[in-house]
Order: C-alpha cells, then structure tokens, then sequence
C-alpha cells in the first residue's frame, strides 16, 4: 500500500511543497511561465504553502526578469561540470549511446581522437543533462525553509520542467472550432481535485518512500528496431512526477554519484541515459513509482 488507506482526509491540514523546476529553459520566457504561475496559484487555492526553485544552465536563455517574481531561487551551472566528470574516468563513464544512429553502438572510442573525445564529452551533455540539472534543484528540499513557521520544512517534493504546459487530452478542436471553455474548466477542477486527495494520502506514520505520475510513459522494447541492444526498461513520464516527504529525502543526493556507481558495475549494453534512467535512478533509490495521475500536461514546443 502506497497511499494512506484512511478513509478521512484532512483538506484542512496547511502542507508544504517545493516545485523544483529543472532542465533547459527552452520556451519558458514566451510561453510556459504562464503555467507554472498557474498551477502555483491553484494549489495555494487548495490550502498548500508553495515555494519554487529553479535549476538550469549557463548555456540556455536565462529567466527574464518580470518572471523572477515566481522563484524563491534560481542557480545556473556550466554544463562543463558534466564533461569534467567524465574526464575523471573517461572509460568508465563515457556514454554508449550514438545519438546520431539512434543505437547503443558499444563501438571502442579512438581515445587518441581529439574530436572523438569532444564529441563523446557532448554526448554525456545530452545524456545526463536533464538528471543533473533534476538532482541540483532537488536539494533544495532540505536548504529551503518557510520563515516564521511551526513545520518549516516541506512535505511534498514535485519535478517541473521549465517546458512544461498544461493541456486537456481529448479536447482537441479542428481549425476554425470554437474552444469548449466550460468542458475544459470542468475536467481542470477534476483532475486538482484528484490531485489534492492524492497528495494528501502520501504522506503518514510509516510511509514508503514513492512518487506519482501519470500513465504516458513508455518501454523499450517498443522501441527495438531502434535499440536493439537495450535490455526493456520502463520508461516513466518524467516531466511531473510528484514524491512523499520520504522519498525526496532519499533524492538529496549527488546525481553523479548514483550515477558512477552505475556505469561502474553494469552492462554496457544497458543505455543509463535520457528517459529511460529515470526509472533505474528511482529504483535504485528505493522509491516505488505509482503512474495513477490524470494526464493533464505535456512538454510545449
């Protein structure tokens, strides 16, 4: 049992949640700022104290300053980081992913290359960016801390990406069709009022830690003609997961770490990389995953 089996929620109860917002900024500043400012604003209506941080990387356009107002903090990091960790072990943690091919190609590296090297250093930038960014915004659960509180502290961890956008699945409209604003209205307070009681039942006396999403992930093996080497690994819709105060202590940790100690004792055939590392990251973290949310947002491009 993930969720509390107690048949009474207390919508009352004031709970504390951090929106780490992560990855490249992309179309925040034109488009996808008016979301986040959304969903923050709806879950202070539902009763909630919401802080938001923000990670990204020096490379990306940064935030502009009439959006700044939303975030309690916002680093930015040289992605080099990532290229100067694998030149600590290059055979070791060199990615195996051709990203031009679409195939894992287990191909020896001609480390005598200079362009070759270069090349696969910005692989690894493509590879592990959007995890490294995740894990630098996620530590912010433990440094963050309401002022002038009795529970300072958060309860409720949930991953954002600065593309992310909200949309209404099966609402479709065909060129020239007029929007159904009160259908959209209507299925937008249903899923947050899914949403509410599910993050009200994550937390309680001996809780496992785990997260939640929804149901558009993916799996390898549809993917063979693709990935012919890559063993089927669950592919979980990483673009909003939300975590139990358990599990995202579990997340305050370095993603290099977790990440050598993978690259270091297993097969190379298995692709650590991109969306499918998700799920092997959260396992190996011990964090059960449930994808029981209403689909309700997608990446805006």
């Amino acid at each position: 049992m993930l969720y509390s089996d107690s048949r009474q929620i207390d919508y009352d109860k004031k709970i504390n949640i951090l929106i780490a917002v992560s990855g490249e900024t992309r179309c925040f500043n034109t488009l996808t700022h008016r979301d986040l400012k959304f969903f923050k604003e709806k879950l202070q209506s539902l009763n909630y104290d919401v802080i938001i941080v923000g990670h990204t990387w020096k490379h990306c356009d940064p935030v502009q300053n009439q959006h700044l107002s939303l975030f309690d903090a916002i680093e930015v990091t040289d992605q080099k980081i990532i290229e100067d960790w694998v030149m600590e072990d290059f055979v070791t943690r060199c990615p195996n992913h051709d990203y031009n091919s679409f195939n894992i190609t287990n191909t020896p590296i001609d480390i005598k290359s200079k362009e070759s090297i270069n090349k696969t250093l910005k692989l690894a930038r493509y590879a592990w960016g959007q995890h490294w960014s995740a894990f630098a915004s996620f530590k912010q659960f433990s440094k963050k801390k309401f002022k002038s509180r009795r529970n300072p502290g958060f309860d409720i961890l949930i991953r954002w990406r600065w593309d992310e956008a909200f949309y209404i699945p099966g609402t479709y409209y065909k060129p020239g069709e007029r929007r159904d604003k009160k259908l959209e209205n209507t299925l937008f307070e249903s899923f947050f009022n899914y949403l509410n009681s599910a993050i009200r039942m994550m937390n309680y006396e001996g809780a496992r830690p785990f997260g939640a999403t929804d149901g558009t992930g993916d799996i390898t093996a549809d993917n063979k003609p693709f990935f012919p080497l890559r063993f089927d690994v669950p592919i979980l819709n990483d673009r909003f997961m939300i975590f139990n105060k358990q599990a995202a202590e579990n997340l305050q940790i370095d993603f290099e770490r977790i990440l050598g100690d993978l690259l270091r004792f297993s097969s190379r055939q298995e692709c650590y990389e991109g969306h499918t590392l998700w799920y092997t990251i959260l396992f190996n973290l011990g964090i059960s995953m449930t994808c029981d949310l209403p689909i309700f947002c997608n990446v805006a491009r």
